[in-house]
């Protein structure tokens, strides 16, 4: 169907209604991205900052089970040694809980390998906790002071050293959802802009073609009515749309051809 078979009210009534969709589109989908966008870096940054807190509170709580360990295998008093061991049992408990939460948010391989050197220098360090026990059981407390200080302290603080390095590498994680979330903001930001000069250039074109369908037929309309003004009744418009302004144009070619008729007549 041409342009001009529309009526001039209906192509500035589609020229508005087309634009104001196009902004009502732009801004509904620039509002679902960005929701998308800040969705997805909330998540991320919130994972790695829980996973870097769980395994810090890990940490703490397997240092203070050290300190318990060691207290108990250096003390010849069954009583404080009972009573470091039940507190053991609640810390290991908690930190076997801690751990598992943990585990269950390693997916990169980066983590995978730095758990596997967590894992690694736990099994060891539970490997020394059994002979400073069985040293303390058999009284020999000249070996198992011997296994703290050479074996079980070092152990310990590589363990510590493989969390902290985790920990390190789950801040990261949250440093770079945070920058990949800005990062996804700026590109959208980008997108958005090109869709607004897009909807800005298709309106401009669309606009310029319906001025051009609305004056072309003034022009010949006022050009038809100053040739009638001027006597010339011969001159005849061949605008031929079906709006009001083809209407116009068949009025006026009316109107000359009954003048015609008319001065005719007289003469």
């Amino acid at each position: 169907m041409k342009l001009f078979q529309f009526t001039v009210a209906r192509k500035l009534w589609a020229l508005v209604i087309g634009l104001l969709a196009g902004m009502l589109l732009l801004v509904a989908g620039s509002l679902a991205y960005s929701k998308r966008v800040n969705e997805g870096v909330f998540t991320a940054a919130l994972e790695a900052q829980t996973a870097a807190a769980q395994a810090k509170e890990w940490r703490i709580l397997t240092q203070m089970s050290m300190d318990r360990f060691t207290a108990a295998a250096m003390s010849t008093e069954e009583n404080l040694v009972e009573h470091q061991y039940k507190a053991m049992a609640g810390l290991i408990a908690s930190i076997n809980e801690l751990r598992d939460k943990v585990l269950a948010q390693v997916h990169t391989q980066e983590a995978k390998g730095l758990m596997a050197d967590v894992n690694t220098h736990r099994d060891a360090l539970f490997a020394v906790n059994k002979e400073v026990d069985q040293a303390r059981q058999s009284k020999d407390f000249e070996r198992s002071q011997k296994l703290i200080e050479e074996r079980l302290n070092p152990m310990a603080q590589k363990y510590y050293a493989a969390l902290d390095a985790y920990v390190q590498l789950q801040d990261r994680y949250r440093v770079q959802a945070l920058e990949l979330g800005e990062s996804s903001r700026s590109k959208a930001y980008v997108v958005i802009a090109v869709a607004c000069g897009i909807i800005m250039f298709l309106g401009l074109v669309t606009g310029l073609l319906i001025m051009r369908s609305i004056t072309r037929p003034l022009v010949k309309a006022v050009e038809l009515a100053d040739a009638i003004a001027e006597g010339d009744l011969s001159f005849r418009s061949g605008h031929g749309s079906e709006d009001e302004l083809g209407h116009l144009h068949q009025s006026l070619n009316a109107m000359a051809e009954r003048l015609r008729s008319v001065v005719g007549q007289v003469r």
